[in-house]
């Protein structure tokens, strides 16, 4: 009898813990069920933060003419990134319902890395290599042979009388001077096949020209002006203010960099200008300086 008695206190204690729980699972499904129907949740704010290169003024517009007057419940990160899609720049968004008729929208940008020219036309890339945008018309290499390799690849027909594996001459000159329109002063290198908006670069010269960026400290990519690759996957750059630079193989970046400002200081300090420094082996680097005249 005592055991039966002891079940039955149990039962009796155990009732209020699921009903407890039953209200705490339930109650939240019947609100959201009664937001997502009441016009008390109606979008009458929209606000836009983090928003750079995307034009502010735009996207609120367009949020605006989407979504105010909508059930601030059903609002999604898909449906406000399918609505911003148009813009370029943006890589993604966040979205936080502000209740009860604010939504507020954080916009997340591709971040201009660098320029290439592929086939006479400028892109402009992100450092995940996603192709934001079309830049200019590139009509400083518009001559360039179909199917000519920039950059160290392979020779365009008719290139007699070029050194194996170098630039087609429009293509270094369009490389140095960069494209008309460049608002932000960035790396420029190039690549053999067309880049098309809003799709990610395949080009493995570009891929690993972009590796190489993205590894040096941003005090040094700041003063890259031209990236190229040879046929070996050989890197060298041109800074902007100094020397050209040959970094060579991927790789010991950092061994590489801090070889690099030995030198620089080394030259500095005797007042002699580089104008080519090797770190492609940065226990033995080499340099050229500037011949007086």
């Amino acid at each position: 009898m005592a055991s039966r008695g002891g079940a039955s206190r149990s039962r009796v204690r155990l009732g209020p813990s699921i009903l407890l729980t039953a209200a705490i699972v339930l109650i939240p499904v019947a609100l959201y069920a009664y937001g997502r129907q009441a016009d008390a949740f109606a979008v009458d704010t929209v606000k836009v933060s983090g928003a750079r290169h995307v034009p502010r003024k735009d996207a609120l517009r367009v949020l605006r003419r989407e979504f105010e007057g909508r059930n601030l419940f059903t609002v999604t990160s898909a449906d406000v990134q399918a609505t911003l899609d148009r813009f370029s720049y943006l890589a993604g968004v966040d979205i936080d319902r502000d209740f009860p008729t604010t939504l507020r929208v954080r916009v997340i940008e591709h971040r201009p890395f660098a320029y290439v020219l592929a086939r006479g036309r400028w892109s402009l890339v992100a450092d995940t290599g996603h192709v934001i945008r079309q830049v200019g018309s590139g009509e400083n290499a518009a001559g360039q042979a179909e199917g000519s390799r920039s950059a160290g690849g392979a020779e365009p027909a008719g290139g007699a009388g070029q050194a194996p594996g170098a630039e087609p001459a429009a293509t270094a000159e369009a490389l140095v001077r960069g494209p008309a329109q460049m608002n932000e002063r960035l790396p420029r290198m190039a690549a053999v096949t067309p880049l098309e908006p809003h799709t990610t670069v395949k080009d493995t010269d570009v891929l690993l020209g972009l590796r190489v960026l993205v590894a040096l400290p941003p005090s040094l990519r700041r003063r890259v002006a031209v990236l190229r690759v040879d046929n070996e996957r050989q890197v060298t750059v041109d800074l902007a203010d100094g020397p050209v630079v040959v970094l060579g193989a991927e790789g010991s970046m950092r061994a590489k960099v801090l070889s690099l400002r030995a030198v620089l200081d080394a030259y500095r300090r005797a007042g002699v200008e580089p104008t080519m420094v090797d770190v492609s082996a940065p226990d033995r680097p080499l340099a050229r300086p500037r011949l007086s005249s």
